[in-house]
């Protein structure tokens, strides 16, 4: 047996530890093999090891990979042989030792999904013994020459999908006395990281300031030792065994067969949903380091299909990694900059930027505003620059401009929308003493939480009190029982009364900056003044004095029964969902009222049922 740094007789190293004549196995150089040299031994019938080996199963052939310190695909770079021994205490890991067995159930949870038992680490001669998963070929290989089923490759997709958003969520910021003894990922990282600063000098024009910029995030990023999300991983995740990097080159393969591209996203569709269901709620961070390593993979990957990409295709590929550098930028910012993607061909773009992740739906009855619901297949983290901690799934935006968005050419402030958001806060318990207690004892009545209030865009977010109908509509056409809208009645008059009490003759300071009524009320009262003109006959004396007694009493600046309330309280302010809940709505009016005027607003429910008794 030669054990030279450059060969390895894998024959004779079977014989010897063996005892077994070479006519009853034969030994196969497997391709691909990047950093060690890989075997599979087979035997002519089924094997029993030798006791010291600890592993008791008869086998028929087994996987030996031979570790030298420096990569087999390239000898000149220097490796630890350490990693040997990581690989041999991930692979116990995954059979259910340390960590009580977690990484092991969801392993389990992931069938059809294997890894190879360890059988025998011979650490004198640097193998690791490993089961035989059969003869198969890799992921990449399978989409573009295996003409997979679309079906096949989203199961595919999925089942490893829910195992590595499993393993994440299970091995959450693990414990130092499992992460000190497992491999140092620098050597790696710095391998990768150097290949792709190379690969980016062989650009037209050579590396730009903005280019060296761009490839110093990457180093700085990649190298930093402490991460805010970390957990347990292959570190080294690629198709062929990084990960949506290296596929989204397939989409790029220039002798890739028709649907290859369609095929390749199907899968990382299926896999990115799966692992979003398995370990939700995706974080600035996440998609900051996503980024950097799709950018990086992209680049360095173009290696890979070094043989196969034209020169166009190469350059195309690195430049649509600067791209996902430059839109990760720097980490603590407060997004990806989805406008620095547009350089990646089309079927990148849409798997980077998740639009499949989330759907945006305009809601109809905005009378005001610009009403959405976006609503995400899976929870998700905002910025941390929102504020706002909890997971989400869905939520409502408002956009706000200048004018009505059901009368544009009627002008409103856009400043209701920081009085929504006040109001908003003040429903929760900031500035005015009592009202979130209200709130709180008006149960099951719900008003939305304010998420965030981006002043720039004018867009107000709020959570989603769910799917539902206006009062009225639920009057009209929901059947309610009987008891049902006596007990919204109750709760809903229960609410206002409070509220208008804990508010009465609130002081100046507060009442100042909200919403000036005036224009509200000038817009309702001239409405009201054209279609009373409709009436046959015109407007007579007695209904012209009518019209001036109510402009009069709706415009006047004192009341001595003033409170807070929401001023424009109408019956599509409550929302009825299907269990009966209710909730309150639109406040962006919320200011100096008294009860009569809002009351009496909210009584134009009873229009609809002038019969009803």
């Amino acid at each position: 047996m030669s054990t030279s740094h450059s060969t390895f007789d894998f024959i004779q190293y079977l014989i010897d530890i063996l005892s077994t004549p070479p006519e009853d196995f034969e030994v196969e150089i497997l391709p691909g093999s990047y950093t060690n040299l890989t075997t599979r031994a087979t035997f002519k019938s089924p094997f029993s090891l030798p006791s010291p080996f600890g592993y008791t199963d008869p086998i028929q052939s087994v996987i030996l990979k031979l570790a030298k310190p420096f990569m087999h695909a390239l000898p000149s770079y220097a490796v630890p042989m350490s990693r040997q021994t990581v690989e041999a205490r991930a692979l116990r890991i995954l059979g259910g030792e340390e960590l009580e067995g977690v990484v092991q159930a969801v392993l389990a949870q992931s069938r059809p999904l294997k890894v190879p038992e360890l059988v025998f680490h011979d650490t004198d001669n640097h193998v690791i013994w490993m089961t035989d998963l059969g003869r198969s070929r890799i992921l990449s290989d399978y989409i573009l020459h295996g003409s997979p089923q679309r079906a096949t490759i989203e199961t595919i997709g999925r089942t490893l999908g829910r195992f590595f958003g499993g393993l994440s969520k299970a091995t959450k910021n693990p414990p130092s006395s499992i992460t000190r003894s497992l491999a140092d990922s620098s050597h790696l990282t710095e391998f990768l990281t150097s290949q792709t600063e190379r690969v980016a000098t062989e650009l037209p024009g050579g590396v730009t300031p903005e280019i060296a910029a761009l490839l110093e995030r990457m180093r700085s990023a990649l190298n930093r030792e402490v991460h805010p999300e970390q957990c347990l991983g292959m570190v080294d995740l690629w198709p062929g065994r990084m990960f949506v990097g290296h596929l989204h080159l397939l989409v790029l393969h220039d002798g890739a067969p028709k649907g290859a591209a369609a095929t390749t996203m199907a899968f990382i569709s299926t896999f990115a949903s799966s692992y979003y269901e398995a370990n939700p709620g995706i974080s600035t961070y996440f998609e900051w380091r996503f980024l950097i390593a799709h950018g990086r993979s992209l680049i360095c990957g173009t290696n890979v299909f070094a043989e196969t990409f034209t020169e166009s295709t190469r350059l195309r590929a690195i430049k649509a990694g600067l791209s996902c550098l430059r839109a990760a930028g720097e980490q603590g910012g407060i997004g990806v900059d989805y406008n620095a993607l547009a350089e990646l061909p089309p079927d990148i773009k849409r798997g980077v930027e998740r639009p499949e992740d989330f759907k945006v739906e305009v809601l109809p009855g905005g009378y005001t505003n610009l009403t959405a619901r976006a609503t995400f297949k899976y929870p998700i983290n905002l910025p941390s620059s929102f504020g706002y901690t909890d997971p989400i799934r869905s939520f409502i935006l408002k956009l706000a401009k200048p004018f009505s968005h059901f009368l544009p050419s009627y002008a409103v402030p856009i400043s209701r929308q920081t009085v929504e958001a006040r109001a908003l806060r003040i429903l929760r318990g900031e500035e005015v003493e009592g009202v979130a207690q209200v709130l709180a004892e008006s149960h099951p009545l719900k008003v939305p939480e304010l998420v965030f209030h981006d002043t720039a865009s004018h867009v107000i977010w709020m959570t989603d009190l769910g799917r539902s109908r206006i009062l009225s509509d639920y009057i009209l056409y929901g059947s309610p029982q009987q008891a049902t809208i006596e007990t919204l009645g109750s709760t809903l008059g229960r609410f206002f009364g409070d509220l208008f009490k804990v508010t009465k003759n609130p002081s100046s300071d507060l009442t100042r900056s909200f919403t000036d009524s005036h224009r509200l009320m000038e817009f309702l009262t001239s409405q009201t003044e054209r279609i009373v003109a409709e009436l046959p006959g015109g407007v007579t004396p007695e209904i012209a004095g009518l019209l001036e007694r109510m402009r009069s009493a709706l415009n006047r600046e004192v009341h001595p029964e003033q409170c807070l309330g929401m001023v424009d309280l109408w019956p599509g302010s409550v929302l009825i969902d299907g269990n009966g809940g209710c909730g309150l709505v639109d406040w962006e009016y919320f200011g100096l009222t008294d009860p009569g005027t809002d009351l009496g607003m909210f009584g134009k429910v009873e229009l609809h049922h002038p019969t009803d008794t």
